[in-house]
């Protein structure tokens, strides 16, 4: 994550699921599984240092999900706090 924008690393909100970014970088929609709704647009607030991708390219959204938008068949979100 850049450093900047450490304060946007997850997003939480009752009107959609897990999202990650202050773009929004990982977007899962409401009823995911159902619809196409959940994107992908990786790099806005997190940084890449092994693929050489560029934001709002085409390869950067499609890189973490294999396409822009997408459905879901399953997720898992792990929190891991500090003991």
């Amino acid at each position: 994550m850049k450093k900047e924008n450490k304060m946007y690393a997850i997003y939480d909100s009752l009107d959609c699921g897990p999202t990650f970014g202050g773009g929004h970088d990982f977007y899962i929609a409401n009823d995911s599984n159902l619809n196409y709704n959940s994107y992908s647009n990786f790099l806005h607030s997190f940084e890449n240092n092994t693929v050489n991708v560029v934001y709002s390219t085409d390869a950067a959204k499609n890189y973490l999900a294999g396409a822009y938008n997408f459905r879901t068949k399953e997720i898992e979100v792990y929190h891991i706090s500090k003991i």
